[in-house]
C-alpha cells in the first residue's frame, strides 16, 4: 500500500534519518524521490528552562500519551528495581488503568495527569525518559533537551540520532538495561549534558525553517519554464 501511495506523488519528506533507511531498504520509492528533514518545532519556551540543578534523590521525567507505543509499561516495571530514584510521569489515554495498576506499589511514582506546560514539568525533572517502542522522530526528546534535560531513550527509529552525546541510549523493551541506565545516572555528567543539549537545539528551529526553504526553493526551480 505504501509503494502504491508513493508511486502518486512527485517527493517525500522524511522525518529521521532513520525514517528515510527504512523508506529505501523497503524499496518504498527511490532514493530521487526522498528529502530528510529532521522535525522541529518552536523552542522559545523550553531554551527559556532555567538550567539543571539536580535533585537528591533525582527525579525522573517522561510524558506523553498512555498508550503501548510510548512504551510507560517498560519503564514502571523497570522503576520496581529503582526506589532511590523518583518518577514523575504525565499524560493520559487508554492505558492509564494498566498503567496506575503496576504502579500501585511503588510509592516512588507520581502520576501527573495531563500537563499543559510543558517547559513548567521539565524545569522540575532532571532527566526525561523516553521508552518508546517506536518513534519517528520524538518531539518530546526534541522538547527535553531544548530544556537542557538529559535524555535517557530507546534505540528505536528517530530518538538515538537526537541524542548526540546528551544522554544514554539504552535497547527497546528491556526493563532490566533500562533499570541499570537509569541506576547509573548517578555517575553520570548531568549538568554538562544539560548543557550541551540546550546549546544544540538554540537553532533547530531556524535550521528546520532553512531547510524547508531550500527545499522549496530547488523544488521550484525543476518546475520554473526555461527562460
Amino acid at each position: 500500500m505504501l509503494r502504491l501511495n508513493y508511486a502518486l506523488v512527485d517527493h517525500v519528506i522524511a522525518i529521521s534519518t532513520r525514517q528515510s533507511q527504512w523508506l529505501l531498504e523497503q524499496n518504498i520509492l527511490p532514493q530521487s524521490k526522498l528529502t530528510t528533514i529532521a522535525q522541529s518545532r518552536k523552542l522559545d519556551q523550553f531554551l527559556a528552562v532555567p538550567p539543571l540543578q539536580p535533585h537528591q534523590p533525582l527525579i525522573l521525567g517522561a510524558y506523553g500519551r498512555f498508550c503501548d507505543q510510548k512504551g510507560f509499561d517498560i519503564l514502571l516495571r523497570a522503576m520496581e528495581q529503582l526506589p532511590q530514584l523518583r518518577l514523575q510521569l504525565a499524560g493520559s489515554g487508554e492505558d492509564e488503568a494498566q498503567l496506575r495498576a503496576l504502579a500501585n506499589n511503588l510509592d516512588q511514582v507520581n502520576f501527573l495527569g495531563q500537563v499543559d506546560n510543558e517547559p513548567e514539568f521539565l524545569a522540575n525533572c532532571d532527566v526525561i525518559v523516553i521508552p518508546s517502542r517506536y518513534e519517528p522522530f520524538g518531539l518530546v526528546c526534541l522538547e527535553a533537551l531544548a530544556a537542557g534535560r538529559p535524555v535517557v531513550v530507546t534505540d528505536v527509529d528517530g530518538l538515538p540520532e537526537q541524542v548526540q552525546g546528551c544522554g544514554l541510549i539504552v535497547p527497546p523493551e528491556d526493563e532490566t538495561a533500562l533499570a541499570q541506565a537509569l541506576i547509573s545516572l548517578s555517575e553520570q555528567p548531568l549538568v554538562p549534558w544539560g548543557n550541551q543539549a540546550k546549546e544544540n537545539k538554540i537553532n533547530d528551529w531556524q535550521r528546520y525553517l532553512q531547510q524547508y526553504r531550500q527545499f522549496f526553493e530547488q523544488l521550484l526551480g525543476l518546475i520554473s519554464p526555461k527562460g
